[in-house]
């Protein structure tokens, strides 16, 4: 048997097997010769080869993991560069083996599914599980499968696309909104409380003063109108510097309040005075010895960017205050290569990595949507019994976005 090609009258080709066998036929020699028509069945062998080669090169050129392996006992005929760069296993560590033999499910569940799903109807589609990796690592996949016929037989054909990043991404995602939604409603807590501290304070301080004054110009009135003569002039007197002092309190009681809700420094001499003002005022009050270093005589920036320094070095002193039991205290504000370096340090007790990761570090988590904001960078660094710093970084490209508002 041998292949032969000939052509018909119009110049078709014509692939066939052509036999020959000798015979004895009433004495002369003979031969007896078949040919079998085969075009068919050779078109078929050539689409199924071109169709390989196809297949070879989607097989080698894919990103996602894919592996063949045999349906008859399981073992990993097949795979391609994917799995060495995802995995960390050569093509020579797999092929020949199982997947169980390797321990990629990180669930046997999974494998049991997907065994089963392919049974049931051929074929299975993004099948979330977890695939082990050389490291030991976990990595999260999606799985689809079916049976393919090869010309040497049926396979099992497995993509596994790693979508590891893509669900931390979501989790980050969901992660963030739920901080959000958190914050938001811690946002409107400490508004309603901020609200209630202002109205206790003007009740209790200007709300008492104005009150004794007016008591005072009511006592005064009193007296004036009795027309006594012989009424001491310093009974005047005294009684008006009694409430020149109480207005004088009065003021400074409601500009430390205007302060708290804007500070006007920051608006009238910039920043850097702004800064040097309210640590000096943080150390009055609460007796911690802070200290203001400053590169800068003056600095002038975008007016969201200055507001959101001074909010996030009077959020770090408030946390030093609060919880460091610290000493000392620094704030220092400095030019580095390719932006401005803002610090916050105590010798306090060290915030813990714990306190950092709580969901309920709202103070923690406003400090970083307001610096989210500005498009900047804000690091907590804690060592316990050695204090805690804060770090703000603003990039040069931001801090160039600034200069030309301005």
């Amino acid at each position: 048997n041998f292949e032969l090609t000939f052509q018909t009258k119009f110049g078709k080709p014509i692939h066939t097997i052509f036999s020959s066998k000798p015979m004895d036929v009433e004495g002369e020699s003979c031969h007896v010769t078949t040919m079998i028509d085969i075009t068919d069945k050779k078109k078929t062998e050539e689409a199924l080869i071109a169709s390989e080669e196809k297949f070879a090169k989607a097989f080698q050129s894919s990103p996602d993991i894919i592996v063949l392996t045999s349906v008859v006992d399981g073992r990993i005929i097949e795979v391609n560069d994917a799995l060495q760069k995802t995995t960390g296993y050569s093509t020579d560590e797999v092929v020949g083996r199982t997947s169980n033999e390797m321990k990629f499910w990180a669930n046997t569940e999974d494998r049991e599914r997907y065994t089963e799903l392919l049974q049931k109807d051929g074929r299975v589609r993004d099948l979330e599980v977890g695939f082990r990796i050389k490291s030991g690592e976990i990595r999260d996949t999606l799985l689809s499968g079916g049976i393919i016929q090869l010309k040497d037989g049926k396979y099992i054909l497995g993509v596994i696309r790693d979508i590891t990043e893509r669900k931390r991404a979501e989790d980050e995602l969901k992660r963030s909104r739920e901080e959000l939604r958190s914050l938001s409603a811690h946002l409107q807590s400490v508004r309603e409380e901020e609200r209630t501290i202002l109205a206790r304070e003007m009740h209790d301080e200007i709300g008492q003063i104005l009150t004794s004054i007016k008591m005072n110009l009511s006592l005064l009135n009193r007296d004036i109108e009795k027309k006594e003569k012989n009424l001491p002039r310093e009974v005047f007197s005294n009684e008006i510097k009694s409430m020149s002092a109480m207005v004088d309190h009065a003021v400074v009681r409601v500009r430390k309040m205007i302060t708290e809700l804007r500070p006007e420094l920051l608006d009238k001499l910039g920043l850097i005075p702004a800064l040097e003002w309210y640590t000096e005022e943080f150390g009055r009050e609460t007796k911690i010895k802070c200290k203001f270093i400053s590169s800068f005589e003056k600095l002038s920036l975008d007016h969201q960017v200055e507001l959101t320094i001074f909010r996030i070095v009077q959020e770090a002193l408030t946390n030093v205050a609060k919880h460091s039991n610290a000493k000392h205290a620094s704030v220092k504000i400095e030019k580095t290569e390719d932006s401005i370096l803002v610090t916050v340090n105590d010798d306090g007790k060290g915030i813990a990595v714990s306190d950092l990761r709580k969901e309920k570090s709202f103070g923690l988590l406003g400090m970083r949507e307001r610096v989210n904001l500005i498009g900047g960078k804000i690091d907590f660094i804690g060592i316990k019994g050695k204090g805690t710093t804060v770090k703000l970084v603003i990039g040069v490209t931001l801090l160039e976005k600034s200069n030309s508002k301005n």
